[in-house]
């Protein structure tokens, strides 16, 4: 089955990164070597994969199917069933000569002991630059035709601008602030915003109830005044948003708090409801179930993110998070606004893993955020929003060269937001 996912993954994307990239040959595609050499010979004859039409004329009774597997699963069950294939032979002889003479069988077990580590051993063999080159320039071309395949937006078109999005390739993104500065709701409005563009969302919340978060998403959503909706007040037009509501189709999907999991939990979740981005408020309430009773905080932390880093690149799916920082720098002194990387608690091996740091802090209505560390894009980027807390909403302010400008332009937004009246339907 996992050849034809491969072949037909091959043909859907003309793209032949999965073999080079992973150094297959036809030695893996026992049930389908000619439809394997026909591919390989026609991208070297010409460059090119073969497009369907011309493959299904020399092959009519091969089916291509719909492949939603991530590469490296079919790449990981591809070289199992290698080794599978290549091992049984060699086992069942054991077995013969074991009826005849045991030390014989032995002599012929422990010849083949070099050849069985060399298959083993090549599971993940290193991958030369060189040879991958090609599958670099597809990617780049695939990016610059249309980049929504590979980020998600992450609702602040500022941040975006810089970021590109959210890698859908591989991202472990960490919001990073004091408590009670607002990671959380950034870590919703994101994830929100990627619902509201039709993608499949999970979310991972151990701090709040579910009709807390709930509300929360009502007040990021539909703007209402999450007091007001939390105590039982007057919300004029809750109600008709909540009909309204009930009748979207796409699925904002929660783990509540009741909940304890750990990372393969995570990966069950994320694979059984097709999750296209995940969030976690808290890393640190994931348990490392890597951990032994001698490990520390600090490493099963660093466990946990290894962890969260590893099924990112694996299923494709961004995984964001929150981290609280600590109060003071790396001598017990007072840090600035924006926590840094050493202000990370309880573990640097968070920041180590991760692929984004985005730290920031709330003051005077505005949220101000800072881009401390990024794989893809420039660091130490400045960003600032007003933030009307109650309703949900962020308003960009303009960069300014002066402090005393900066605060005459929030000063400004705040009003142009408090003046306006928004009676747009947020349907």
């Amino acid at each position: 089955m996992v050849e034809v996912q491969i072949l037909s993954k091959i043909l859907q994307t003309k793209s032949m990164s999965i073999i080079i990239d992973n150094e297959l040959n036809e030695d893996y595609f026992n049930s389908y070597k000619e439809q394997f050499d026909f591919i390989q010979n026609h991208f070297r004859n010409y460059g090119t994969v073969p497009d369907k039409e011309t493959f299904l004329y020399e092959f009519p009774e091969f089916e291509i199917i719909d492949v939603e597997e991530s590469n490296q699963f079919m790449v990981d069950t591809i070289r199992e069933e290698y080794v599978y294939s290549k091992t049984v032979p060699i086992i069942n002889n054991v077995a013969d000569k074991m009826k005849k003479n045991s030390y014989d069988a032995v002599k012929y077990l422990q010849g083949q002991i070099e050849y069985l580590s060399e298959l083993v051993s090549s599971k993940n063999p290193p991958l030369d630059l060189i040879k991958t080159a090609q599958s670099r320039l597809e990617k780049w071309e695939e990016k610059k035709e249309d980049s929504s395949h590979f980020y998600i937006p992450t609702g602040f078109q500022e941040l975006d601008e810089l970021l590109g999005g959210w890698d859908r390739e591989g991202e472990l993104a960490v919001i990073l602030m004091r408590t009670s500065q607002g990671k959380s709701w950034l870590l919703q409005n994101s994830l929100i915003h990627a619902w509201k563009i039709g993608k499949r969302v999970g979310m991972y919340e151990p701090e709040m109830s579910s009709i807390k978060t709930g509300y929360r998403f009502d007040t990021l959503y539909g703007h209402f005044s999450n007091s007001a909706i939390n105590k039982g007040e007057d919300a004029p037009g809750y109600e008709s948003y909540i009909d309204e509501l009930k009748n979207k189709d796409n699925p904002f999907y929660l783990i509540p708090s009741t909940e304890h999991l750990d990372v393969p939990g995570i990966k069950k979740f994320i694979q059984d409801n097709k999750i296209e981005i995940m969030g976690i408020d808290g890393i640190s309430y994931l348990s490392d179930y890597r951990a032994s009773r001698y490990d520390s905080l600090s490493t099963s932390l660093t466990h946990i993110a290894e962890d969260l880093m590893a099924i990112s690149i694996e299923l494709k799916v961004p995984i964001l998070t929150v981290v609280q920082s600590n109060r003071g720098d790396e001598r017990g002194r007072v840090a600035n606004k924006f926590p840094d990387l050493f202000n990370v608690r309880d573990s640097d091996g968070i920041s180590y893993n991760s692929t984004l740091v985005i730290s920031g802090y709330h003051e005077n209505n505005t949220m101000h955020l800072k881009i401390t560390k990024s794989r893809g894009s420039e660091d130490n980027k400045t960003i600032v929003y007003y933030w009307n807390i109650d309703k949900g909403e962020f308003r960009y302010v303009p960069d300014n060269q002066s402090d005393e400008e900066d605060e005459n332009t929030i000063e400004d937004v705040r009003r142009e937001y408090e003046d306006e009246e928004d009676t747009s339907d947020v349907f």
